[in-house]
C-alpha cells in the first residue's frame, strides 16, 4: 500500500541513483578549469560614479564568467546601500548572507592574486540569503568559495557593470542590479515537455546507452542520464530496448506517459528539429521538475534541471521522469557532446528557514506519540546514543547516530511548539524498511520508529 508521508526535501544523500560502482580512489571531485581573470575591476559606492578606483581581489573566470571570493564582495560594498554580512556555520557547512547588514572583516578581504592557472570543484556548502536557501553557482578553489558576480548581482541586487572595449568589470552598491543590460535577458529555452517513464533501479544499460556515460561517476555533480531522438524509429529502437525496465504506457497523475507525448512527433517534425531527453529520478512522485537552463559551451550543450515545487505532503514512492526538449537541429549543428546536470530546488520555492534550519515540513510530536502502540517491537523508547544535550548542527547528522542500516535518502521535519526534530531515513535501493528519529532541539533522541 503507498503510504504518505511528510515529504520535503530529498537531503539528497542521493549520491547519484544513476551512478556505476567505482572504487573508493577513483570518486575524485569533478574539477573544472579557472584562470586569473583580464579584467579591470572598477568599484564605486556613490551615484555617477565619483569615488570610481581600482581594486586587486583574486577573480578566476570560469566558463567565461567571473568567480569573485564572497567576502572580497561584501567588503567591497560595505557601508553602501547594497552592503551585506557573511557568516559561516562551520558545523552545518552553511554560508549566511544577510542583506543590509555591515561587513565585518576577518582579515586577508581584497588581498592575493589569483594564479595563472588552477582547479575548481563545486561547492559542497549551503548558501542561505536571509535565511533562506539559495541556488547560486559557486565553487571551491583552494578551499574557498568563488560566487559568480552576476548570480550576487541579481540576487542582492547590487549593480554590475561590464566594458567589452576596456575589460572593465563595474561594481556598484550605490544602485540595484541592471536587468535590462543583463547578457540572459531575452533568452529562450526550448520547449520541455514531462513524460511519466518510473523508476528503474539501476540498470547498467541507462549509463551504457546515455549520451554522457562518461561523466556518471560519483563526484560533487549530481549528473542525469541524457538521450538523444532524431526519428521515430529512434523512439521505438529506445522504447524496446527497454521496455523491460521503464512503463511507458503508464501515466502518473496529471504526467502523461512517455507514449502519449511522443506520439505528437512525426517525420515533418523531425526533418528539422531533435528530442533530447533527461532520465531524472527522485524519492517521491509528488516531486516535478523542469530545465532551468541550456548552456552551450564551445561544443558542448549541458542540460541544467531543477526542482520545480517543493510539497509539504506527498508520496514516498520512487519516481522516475523523462524531460524532453525539442532542440532545432541547426541549434545542435557542431555540438559534439552532451550532458545534464541536477541544479537543486527552483529558488522561489525554497523552503522556509528557523534559526539555524531549514523546514522541509512541519509535524505535531504529541500526534505520533498518540497514534503509536509504545510497547510494538518497532517502537523503541531508551536505550538511545544520544542522551546528552548540546548544541546541535545539522539534525540529520546527529539522528544518524542512531540508525541502524545505510540509507541513503532523508527527510526532515519540525515541531515547533514542542522544538522537536524528525528526520526519517530511507534507501532507494530497497522497498520498505525506514528507521524515524525523534531529536529533542538540544539533540537528544525521544523516540525511533522502525519502518517496515
Amino acid at each position: 500500500m503507498k503510504k504518505l508521508c511528510s515529504v520535503i526535501l530529498s537531503l539528497v544523500l542521493c549520491l547519484a541513483m544513476f551512478t556505476p560502482a567505482m572504487a573508493a580512489d577513483e570518486r575524485a571531485e569533478e574539477t573544472y578549469p579557472a584562470i586569473a581573470t583580464n579584467n579591470s575591476i572598477v568599484v564605486s559606492n556613490s551615484a555617477d560614479l565619483p569615488d570610481a578606483h581600482l581594486v586587486y581581489p583574486a577573480v578566476y573566470k570560469i566558463d567565461g564568467a567571473n568567480y569573485f571570493k564572497l567576502r572580497d564582495v561584501a567588503m567591497i560594498l560595505n557601508g553602501s546601500a547594497k552592503q551585506f554580512a557573511v557568516d559561516y556555520d562551520d558545523a552545518a557547512g552553511a554560508v549566511s548572507i544577510t542583506s543590509g547588514k555591515p561587513y565585518t572583516a576577518i582579515g586577508g578581504e581584497l588581498t592575493g592574486a589569483a594564479a595563472e592557472s588552477n582547479s575548481a570543484i563545486i561547492s559542497n556548502n549551503t548558501i542561505l540569503i536571509d535565511g533562506v536557501r539559495a541556488t547560486l553557482t559557486v565553487f571551491k578553489i583552494d578551499g574557498a568559495n568563488y560566487f559568480k558576480l552576476r548570480d550576487l548581482g541579481k540576487t542582492l541586487d547590487f549593480f554590475v557593470g561590464y566594458d567589452d572595449e576596456m575589460k572593465t568589470v563595474t561594481i556598484s552598491g550605490a544602485k540595484g542590479y541592471d536587468m535590462e543590460n543583463d547578457p540572459d535577458k531575452g533568452k529562450t529555452l526550448p520547449v520541455v515537455k514531462t513524460a511519466w517513464i518510473n523508476y528503474c533501479d539501476d540498470d547498467q544499460r541507462i549509463i551504457e546507452n546515455c549520451l554522457n556515460a562518461q561523466t556518471m561517476v560519483i563526484s560533487s555533480v549530481r549528473h542525469l542520464p541524457i538521450f538523444k531522438f532524431d526519428s521515430k524509429l529512434e523512439i521505438a529502437t529506445f522504447m524496446n530496448a527497454f521496455e523491460d525496465c521503464f512503463s511507458f504506457n503508464q501515466r502518473y497523475n496529471d504526467i502523461p506517459s512517455f507514449s502519449e507525448t511522443v506520439a505528437a512527433y512525426d517525420d515533418d517534425f523531425f526533418s528539422g528539429h531533435s528530442l533530447l531527453c533527461v532520465y531524472m529520478v527522485s524519492g517521491s512522485g509528488s516531486f516535478r521538475f523542469g530545465v532551468r537552463d541550456v548552456q552551450i559551451k564551445d561544443t558542448t550543450l549541458n542540460v541544467l534541471v531543477e526542482q520545480t515545487n517543493n510539497p509539504e505532503v506527498g508520496t514516498d514512492d520512487m519516481a522516475g521522469w523523462l524531460l524532453i526538449m525539442e532542440q532545432s537541429k541547426a541549434d545542435l549543428a557542431g555540438i559534439k557532446a552532451f550532458d545534464a546536470q541536477y541544479v537543486g530546488i527552483k529558488e522561489n520555492e525554497a523552503p522556509k528557514q528557523l534559526p539555524g534550519h531549514i523546514v522541509y515540513g512541519s509535524f505535531s510530536f504529541e500526534e505520533v506519540k498518540s497514534s503509536l502502540d509504545m510497547s510494538a517491537p518497532n517502537v523503541k523508547t531508551d536505550g538511545f546514543v544520544n542522551v546528552d544535550e548540546i548544541e546541535m548542527g545539522w539534525p540529520t547528522d546527529r539522528a544518524k547516530m542512531e540508525v541502524t542500516a545505510d540509507y541513503d535518502l532523508a527527510q526532515l521535519h519540525y515541531d515547533d511548539a514542542a522544538d522537536i526534530w524528525m528526520v526519517y531515513f530511507f534507501s532507494s535501493k530497497q522497498a520498505g524498511g525506514s528507521e524515524t528519529v525523534y531529536l529533542s532541539g538540544k539533540g537528544v533522541t525521544l523516540l525511533i520508529v522502525y519502518g517496515e
